[in-house]
């Protein structure tokens, strides 16, 4: 049970028919998430939004504690159902109901630069503590059957575990699903 509160100020200029082709900025200030011990803030985040023909997006996103892309063809609630039906995949006797068929092809790439993460993962763990930067990759192609993500972490500790350079990944594709870490 998490008692917590998150708090926001949001501003949006956007201009489209529905969110597939919603173009603009969204701007969020004084983001905050808090519980009755700890605290985690954010400010001056902005995603700009651009649309094209077929679907295509671009996103970027910007903030003191995150910047980043996100390009290609897709509908938003395709890109949920479509990592969903590769999982199925692979783990279709864990997962309870079977993936809905996505509308329109799904290919996006991304790239994220965070720092200064510790002040939310304290909300999961008090003992985990990273070094202060690091990068998140990802790719999703619906029609190639693929996905990836891949994380430089850096450095991490927890308690007295140290690990340098951390590294990991996660990809599925026609070979199967396939996890890595490397320090």
């Amino acid at each position: 049970d998490i008692d917590g509160k998150l708090n926001f100020a949001l501003q949006a200029n956007l201009e489209g028919n529905d969110i597939d082709d919603a173009h603009g900025e969204i701007w969020i200030d004084d983001l905050v998430f808090a519980d009755s011990s700890r605290i985690a803030n954010s400010s001056n985040i902005t995603i700009n939004i651009e649309t094209g023909d077929d679907n295509y997006k671009k996103i970027k996103l910007t903030s003191d504690k995150a910047n980043g892309h996100a390009e290609g063809f897709f509908k938003y609630a395709d890109l949920g159902n479509e990592l969903y039906a590769q999982a199925f995949e692979h783990l279709g006797n864990m997962l309870q109901d079977k993936p809905q068929k996505i509308s329109a092809p799904v290919k996006v790439d991304g790239h994220i630069d965070y720092t200064d993460v510790n002040q939310y993962l304290q909300f999961f763990s008090d003992d985990i503590a990273l070094k202060e930067n690091g990068n998140i990759d990802f790719s999703i192609n619906s029609e190639m059957h693929s996905s990836k993500i891949a994380v430089e972490i850096g450095d991490m500790q927890s308690g007295s575990i140290r690990m340098t350079d951390l590294r990991g990944a996660i990809t599925n594709d026609s070979t199967g699903c396939n996890a890595s870490v490397t320090t």
